[in-house]
């Protein structure tokens, strides 16, 4: 599609936008959700002008609600596909097998996204172009910010990955105004959602009596967009380290151990952040609550005692003497006279094999015989872990002496007056804790001078004291 003069200017704009965001790569595969209104087909128009140079493979994807009478939606958004040249698919969207709720715009929302990432997956699309404009950006911080909300959900992003597909918003940086003028100049349609002027939804609200009042009060409006921007390059800066950071966490399966040094260090708001990106790798989709993390911040400057509990949500939060313990409230902990076992391993009996443990709690060591793994009948030894414990288990001439015997025992000595056979002594297994002996497995001669088996073995109870 070539763009008319005064249309060019605003590609241009979108254009430069994309490419210092790096929203869209030469030749790829791009589905563009076409609603019908000014700021989807005005995206169409923008992105199939570009497509002769950049070799976008475009299509437009319609979705009909059923919420009202959408025909000429329909419509509307085939006619403009046909007329810039770029395929079309509609799709008939049954709300009821998604699940209505009492927030029908919200789920109309969800199902239509479903769609989109569904649709695009089975054509091999690597990018969804959504057509959200900066008056829409403004309107959603507004809203956001009358219902309380930190920095990472303020605003809008240019472009966010979400289930292994890139979404894109190419038009943040424009007016809905000058949409409209692109549209007239090119000589397409759109439609206007009746729905957008009703005053009972308060983004409604927002839109009609609140954006045009605050553009009025700046310099330039665009310099508000450029803010917004600006907020969301910050949001995912805050996303980045809080992610990055989550490596100073102590995790092992639904357990995640936060350090208090994290808080005394950096204080509330870095430890607040890194407290809402654990939890949410903890339970997907858990936003937690102000008050909760408040409360949270609370125990810290009043109360941080040994044992304190709370919860929100299917989330619970314990104080330990060195870390907040982060669980699902469905988390399996056996507790047994203050001690939570959060792990129990049977060890094979042949190497090689690791384990890398957490750096806390103790680990204890008990001979087991096959088929009896409830009745332990030695315990080897007890330890405290260091902060650096990875358990495996390697061959005994790897590792000749025993680092816990001050004798400094050779554990090929050791199996010869257990009475193992030459032959296997160099590779029977032993134990080592950060590539250190600890023990060796098996235990007679049986057990090994015939064939592998697993008929003594041990069994490694990793424990967190509290």
């Amino acid at each position: 599609m070539i763009l008319p003069p005064k249309a060019q200017s605003l590609m241009a704009k979108v254009q430069t936008f994309i490419n210092s965001e790096g929203l869209l790569l030469d030749g790829e595969r791009v589905d563009i959700a076409l609603s019908g209104g000014a700021d989807s087909v005005a995206l169409c128009a923008i992105l199939a002008a570009m497509a002769a140079k950049r070799a976008y493979k475009l299509r437009a994807l319609h979705i009909r609600h059923g919420l009202r009478d959408d025909a000429q939606d329909e419509e509307i958004s085939l006619r403009v596909a046909e007329k810039i040249g770029i395929a079309f698919e509609s799709v008939h969207l049954d709300l009821a097998k998604h699940g209505l709720s009492s927030n029908v715009e919200a789920a109309a929302r969800e199902a239509r996204y479903e769609v989109l990432r569904q649709k695009a997956k089975d054509a091999n699309a690597t990018c969804i172009a959504l057509g959200h404009n900066g008056d829409e950006n403004l309107e959603t911080a507004i809203w956001r910010l009358t219902r309380g909300c930190g920095i990472e959900g303020l605003t809008l992003r240019p472009k966010r990955y979400w289930a292994g597909l890139k979404f894109i918003r190419p038009l943040l940086m424009q007016s809905k105004d000058e949409l409209y003028d692109f549209l007239q100049d090119c000589g397409l349609p759109w439609v206007e959602d009746p729905s957008n002027q009703s005053q009972i939804f308060l983004r409604n609200q927002i839109r009609h009596n609140a954006l045009a009042p605050i553009k009025e009060l700046a310099t330039n409006p665009s310099s508000i967009y450029r803010s917004l921007h600006n907020l969301a390059k910050d949001a995912l800066a805050v996303e980045g380290l809080s992610e990055a950071a989550l490596e100073l966490c102590v995790w092992h399966d639904d357990l995640c151990l936060l350090p208090h040094k994290i808080y005394d260090i950096y204080g509330s708001s870095a430890f607040s952040q890194l407290f809402r990106h654990a939890s949410r790798r903890l339970i997907a989709q858990y936003q937690a609550r102000y008050d909760f993390v408040q409360d949270i911040l609370s125990c810290y400057t009043q109360d941080r005692r040994l044992g304190r509990k709370l919860s929100d949500r299917g989330l619970m939060v314990e104080f330990s003497s060195k870390y907040l313990l982060l669980y699902p409230a469905d988390a399996k902990f056996e507790r047994q006279n203050d001690i939570v076992q959060i792990a129990v391993e049977e060890l094979d009996v042949f190497p090689p094999k690791s384990w890398e443990l957490a750096p806390y709690g103790r680990l204890r060591l008990l001979r087991m015989v096959a088929n009896h793994w409830k009745k332990p009948t030695t315990e080897c030894f007890a330890m405290t872990l260091p902060e650096r414990a990875v358990l495996s288990i390697e061959f005994a001439h790897m590792h000749p002496r025993f680092s816990s015997d001050t004798h400094g025992v050779d554990s090929l000595d050791a199996l010869r007056a257990m009475g193992i056979p030459r032959v296997l002594r160099n590779n029977y297994p032993v134990l080592c804790l950060n590539n250190q002996a600890l023990c060796i497995l098996g235990g007679s001669r049986s057990a090994l001078a015939q064939k592998p088996t697993k008929s003594e073995a041990l069994l490694v109870l990793w424990e967190a004291t509290f």
